[in-house]
């Protein structure tokens, strides 16, 4: 690496990492204050028993009884130091309750994203390609409906048919049937777990569960993913550069090289968007089949007005977003130095 491609890396990741900082700075605040304004966890933890001194005891408890100002500051400074403060509703210190809840948005997400990628990649080159063929068409004809399908609408639909009436997959609760103890935690996903521990039966039933929240979220998700790899594949198709290489005679499987280098940046940026998507605001999902993750978790914290959860959860999803653009940035530099780190 030379001098200046140092320099220009050097600025680069300073310049992300002042970005990601801004930006956490902003969602902090943000989220400080409207959880603020939205309601007050000291019913939720005096319950029945009403009277005022106890009421006052809580709101000094949570420092609810010091200016706003007040609060703000002693938040970040516990911020700072690693406390991201006790659930009310849980009862458990946040960074523990999330500790326990990551894993199961993950694997949910891992695997969607896995699958959605490979679909939309290849039913998007594939329509391209060959658009007027009658898979070109039918990957089109699908992916418009994947598009208009509300995910809620179409999760509750195939637990209705698949579950209430044909009884293939398990009902709609958690991860795992609950006659199955899987007491190996070695990743904290579920599928790997139970292979790393032998376990087949806690692994068909971990597939089972992921059945159809998958199928939801790769059924509406994909489109996207294949409507920006059929278009950027057309606009490639369509340059003169690919036309010289076809008149040149140079082999398919070459020019077809060449096409997914150039829309790759595009491609691994939109991936990087929909995983974060599916990271930090699949709630839908995740309450329509009781999946015990983050979105079931930032649910049950705004219902009952859980100021510290909703904001660790709010700082999480945006150190998702940058991180996954960061790398996704990175990653299309590598591939193709034309965009540049300036």
């Amino acid at each position: 690496m030379n001098k200046n491609s140092f320099r220009n890396w050097f600025r680069f990741l300073s310049r992300r990492i002042i970005l990601l900082l801004i930006v956490l700075i902003l969602i902090t605040s943000i989220a400080f204050f409207v959880t603020r304004f939205i309601g007050s966890p000291v019913y939720l933890m005096v319950g029945s028993q009403r009277s005022e001194e106890i009421i006052e005891a809580a709101r000094q408890e949570l420092n609810l009884d010091k200016p706003l100002s007040v609060q703000y500051f002693i938040y970040i400074n516990d911020l700072l130091h690693g406390d991201l403060g006790i659930s009310r509703f849980t009862y458990n210190p946040v960074i523990d309750d999330l500790k326990r809840k990551l894993p199961a948005t993950l694997e949910l997400a891992t695997v969607s994203i896995i699958l959605i990628s490979i679909l939309g990649i290849i039913l998007g080159f594939t329509a391209a390609v060959k658009r007027e063929s009658f898979l070109g068409k039918f990957a089109n004809w699908i992916s418009s409906i994947g598009v208009s399908v509300a995910p809620f609408w179409l999760a509750l639909m195939l637990i209705f048919l698949f579950y209430f009436i044909f009884r293939i997959v398990p009902a709609p609760i958690g991860r795992i049937d609950s006659n199955i103890n899987l007491t190996a935690h070695y990743s904290g996903f579920y599928l790997i777990d139970s292979l790393l521990a032998g376990n087949i039966d806690a692994f068909i039933s971990s597939v089972y569960h992921l059945i159809l929240p998958v199928f939801v979220l790769v059924f509406t998700t994909t489109p996207y993913i294949f409507k920006l790899v059929y278009s950027d594949v057309v606009e490639v198709l369509r340059s003169n550069y690919i036309q010289n290489a076809r008149a040149f005679g140079l082999k398919k499987i070459t020019i077809y090289r060449y096409i997914l280098k150039n829309i790759a940046p595009s491609l691994l940026t939109l991936i990087a968007l929909n995983f974060a998507v599916l990271i930090s605001a699949d709630i839908v999902i995740e309450k329509v089949f009781s999946w015990p993750g983050l979105g079931l978790y930032a649910l049950n914290a705004m219902n009952n007005s859980d100021y510290c959860p909703v904001i660790s959860i709010a700082l999480l999803a945006a150190i998702v977003y940058n991180l996954l653009y960061f790398l996704a940035d990175t990653f299309s530099i590598i591939i193709d130095p034309r965009w540049g780190l300036e």
